[in-house]
């Protein structure tokens, strides 16, 4: 039996995504003390879309071929779908990898959340991007996020401002204690207060129904809730 797939030594053999971003919006790098593998992931994004991402890895071929098949899942995705990739869903898209390689999966997971997190950190700043929090005690239960966008005025948003909802999530063990709705209460207001005329989210499945109760209608690929 082959100690690697198919996948694996296609992604390999044949890296896709490999290079450097000069200007990139998310840049973030990982590195195993203990293998000496190092990561590095560059992410080109717009209205909350992964519209390009590149990676460089210094590694074995399952760092590589876990960098190369991560970008791939991501690219072309929201926000929101990139920060849900796990590193077992990287390790199953490439029909798996040997136990003693799993952890190359993990560090392409990493370096993915660590590239949004470097994003979310520069428009942080310049205060295109706002956050809440919803704490217990000392730990993170809830987070939301909300990023800015100018657009020419049309009909649906006269204004042309628009708040692009990412990062919704509750933790499992809080969920359907109405800490979801009282988040999307204040980005919403946020928005309000920025002067969009709508908020967009591209919902994931288990979202939909949330956004569907809070006043959010389907458009297209995305939801959008009008103010």
């Amino acid at each position: 039996m082959a100690l690697y797939s198919e996948k694996v030594m296609d992604h390999f053999e044949n890296p896709r995504n490999v290079g450097k971003m000069p200007d990139a919006d998310g840049i973030g790098e990982v590195g195993n003390a203990k293998c000496g593998d190092i990561m590095k992931i560059y992410l080109k994004i717009e209205d909350d879309i992964i519209k390009d991402v590149k990676f460089e890895t210094f590694g074995c071929g399952s760092a590589i071929a876990s960098s190369s098949m991560a970008t791939e899942m991501i690219k072309g995705k929201s926000i929101h779908e990139a920060m849900a990739l796990t590193n077992k869903a990287v390790a199953e898209a490439l029909d798996g990898l040997p136990a003693h390689k799993l952890h190359c999966s993990v560090l392409a997971e990493e370096a993915i959340k660590n590239a949004l997190k470097d994003y979310y950190e520069r428009h942080l700043k310049d205060g295109t991007f706002v956050s809440w929090l919803a704490f217990d005690g000392g730990e993170i239960i809830g987070t939301s996020g909300m990023s800015f966008v100018e657009k020419p005025p049309y009909f649906g948003c006269p204004s042309g401002r628009i708040g692009l909802l990412s990062s919704m999530f509750t933790d499992s063990r809080y969920r359907r204690k109405g800490i979801a709705t009282e988040l999307l209460n204040r980005v919403v207001g946020e928005a309000r207060s920025y002067g969009c005329g709508t908020v967009q989210i591209t919902a994931s499945d288990m979202g939909v129904k949330l956004y569907s109760s809070y006043g959010f209608v389907h458009n297209e690929n995305f939801m959008q809730f009008k103010i």
